[in-house]
């Protein structure tokens, strides 16, 4: 397995550090953003994924345990369409077990990696008009229950117990992006976040809204209670 060295970085004065991983620290043509990563819940695993439409999973000491995307190369041409990410990997998350793992991407699909056979699960495909994954939320109680937050506010809730994905509940926080989601309540309930400015709460079990905030109203720094 091959190490993969990660490496801080300011590329302007006043601009947000940020991180790059590639494999020679010599070779800056190899250089590329990392957007987000995961810690395992449970083992010294974490994952990363970035611009160059490819995720690994680690060991703490950065060295490659597997890669969590399908090679192009694989797969004929009529199948990369449905198993290569063609888009920067934006959304990791593992689920409370840590036994799958969801690595989502700007193209609009989420890949399930069973982490403990070293397997892909499944594939969950969105249709080109709702956009790129803005965010992947595991429910906190059924380690099955997967949330996907899309650009074009729809929320869709996935049941994954076997490997084909069933979907089971499709929510439409307006027309703006749904850039977060996020399970509370012991997973009885859950939020998102829009680009629209509203936080909005729901019940799993039907797809009307029970509340919505305007943060923009509030002010974005001030205590909300969230019921």
């Amino acid at each position: 397995m091959s190490s993969v060295q990660f490496y801080l970085h300011n590329d302007k004065e006043g601009e947000f550090p940020r991180f790059y991983q590639y494999e020679d620290p010599d070779q800056e043509t190899d250089l590329n953003p990392v957007y987000c990563t995961a810690l395992h819940p449970h083992l010294a695993l974490y994952a990363s994924g970035g611009h160059d439409d490819r995720a690994f999973l680690f060991t703490m000491d950065g060295t490659v345990v597997m890669p969590l995307y399908a090679e192009p190369t694989a797969f004929s041409d009529a199948e990369k369409d449905s198993f290569c990410f063609s888009d920067s990997v934006t959304s990791l998350e593992f689920n409370e077990k840590g036994n799958l793992l969801a690595v989502g991407s700007m193209d609009g699909s989420v890949i399930i990696w069973d982490v403990e056979e070293r397997s892909m699960r499944c594939i969950l495909r969105q249709e080109e008009e709702e956009g790129e994954i803005m965010s992947i939320s595991w429910h906190t109680k059924s380690n099955d229950i997967l949330l996907t937050s899309l650009a074009n506010g729809f929320i869709k809730l996935w049941n994954l117990k076997s490997k084909e994905p069933q979907l089971m509940n499709i929510y439409v926080a307006g027309a703006s992006p749904c850039n977060y989601s996020l399970w509370y309540g012991e997973g009885k309930k859950f939020l998102t976040v829009s680009d629209d400015g509203f936080l909005r709460t729901w019940d799993p079990r039907n797809t009307q809204q029970t509340n919505q905030y305007s943060m923009l109203s509030m002010g974005r720094h001030e205590e909300c209670s969230i019921t």
